[in-house]
């Protein structure tokens, strides 16, 4: 079975430029030259979002009085969504592995971005389902959030392979007994693996 995080292994991220039109339709004396500072300020609550303890409406309206953001909350899910692109090799490889194991996700997310990777991205028409932060109510690298994965696939740790491009990540679910590889776009290094494993890939992987 693979575990698969979203962000960064299923599909990219694009933060850089996120972040530049983010401050653009924020207040500039409350924001700075990086927005990010006020999203990983522990007291404005994002990791309560991932978490599902607030909602994205709460976290728009956070934004309006703290960053003086200008959209209203449609435009701002628009602009809190343009946040991905495609990763086509894992799109390949995804594709080639359906219907020889099963596929579910793990992420540190939010239900606005879960929905809108769902809509968007077919890729994950291949997953039997996803772990997601916000409804697990626990976020990586705490033990709960691998312990909801294994429960909803109902297997044991060593049966499952879990790929994520941040390290701590793949560390905590080893120390769960999940073999993991750290994923950073490093594909050729990925399909040996699965080989190795026994899966069966085409030549032109």
């Amino acid at each position: 079975m693979l575990l698969l995080d979203l962000g960064n292994v299923t599909v990219r991220l694009r933060s850089e430029g996120f972040f530049g039109r983010l401050r653009a339709v924020c207040d500039p004396a409350r924001v700075g030259e990086d927005p990010r500072r006020i999203l990983q300020d522990p007291s404005f609550g994002h990791a309560d979002y991932e978490r599902g303890r607030i909602s994205g409406r709460d976290l728009h309206a956070r934004l309006q009085a703290r960053a003086g953001l200008s959209l209203g909350y449609e435009d701002w899910v628009a602009l809190w969504n343009d946040f991905f692109e495609p990763n086509a090799p894992m799109e390949a490889l995804v594709a080639a592995l359906r219907g020889q194991v099963r596929i579910w996700g793990l992420s540190n997310t939010n239900a606005e971005h879960l929905a809108f990777l769902r809509r968007q991205y077919r890729v994950l028409d291949a997953f039997e389902g996803v772990t997601a932060s916000h409804e697990a109510g626990s976020a990586k690298p705490e033990p709960a959030i691998y312990r909801a994965a294994l429960g909803a696939l109902h297997t044991d740790p060593g049966e499952l392979l879990y790929l994520d491009d941040v390290k701590p990540y793949v560390d905590a679910a080893a120390e769960l007994g999940i073999p993991g590889f750290h994923y950073t776009f490093n594909d050729a290094a990925l399909v040996r693996a699965l080989r190795d494993q026994g899966f069966t890939l085409p030549d032109t992987f």
